[in-house]
């Protein structure tokens, strides 16, 4: 019959053992739960950066024979953008580069929800245009993680037929936004 005393005796031979164990399990655990709190952390963060979208966007003859484009950029992501930079251009559906636009925009800080507004006047366009990207190449910083980003947003416009501009502007597909993504770089 087992006393109690041998089973004592019989553990006191393996409870080093197994405490050194248990104490490196318990090492590899917390470090487990601390990378993946930091991976939440950057994942939650990253979720509230900014963000912009394409908002409203027309396209105009004027009584001169030249056209007008115009686009609104919202800021779509819950923290603020700094520094912002936009570089907007023109790009041909068929082969060929883009053809850049003057216009350019720095702006300190972009709030969330607020439009930023571009247009162009007094285009010189040929009476007959081929459909056209039309990109908008950002930069900026989100000012409460310091990380910067950079997005290419495209719009596919359907150019001028007759003279007269198109006012039809659709979304890109993937495949386009590889290309354009391409041709960006």
């Amino acid at each position: 019959m087992c006393r109690f005393t041998d089973v004592i005796s019989a553990f006191s031979g393996i409870a080093a053992p197994l405490s050194a164990i248990a104490a490196l399990l318990s090492v590899v655990m917390a470090w487990l739960t601390v990378r993946e709190t930091r991976a939440g952390r950057r994942e939650e963060k990253r979720s509230v950066r900014p963000y912009f979208h394409v908002g409203r966007v027309m396209a105009w003859d004027q009584t001169d024979g030249k056209h007008g484009i115009r686009a609104t950029l919202s800021n779509s992501g819950e923290h603020p953008a700094a520094n912002l930079k936009v570089f907007v251009s023109l790009m041909d559906v068929g082969p060929g580069r883009g053809r850049p636009f003057s216009w350019e925009i720095e702006r300190s800080e972009i709030r969330r929800g607020e439009d930023i507004l571009w247009h162009e006047n007094g285009l010189q366009m040929a009476s007959e245009l081929p459909a056209h990207y039309i990109t908008f190449k950002l930069h900026y910083d989100d000012p409460f993680t310091h990380e910067p980003f950079d997005q290419i947003l495209a719009l596919r416009w359907e150019g001028v037929a007759d003279g007269k501009v198109s006012e039809r502007f659709s979304l890109v597909t993937v495949e386009e936004v590889e290309k354009i993504r391409r041709a960006c770089e």
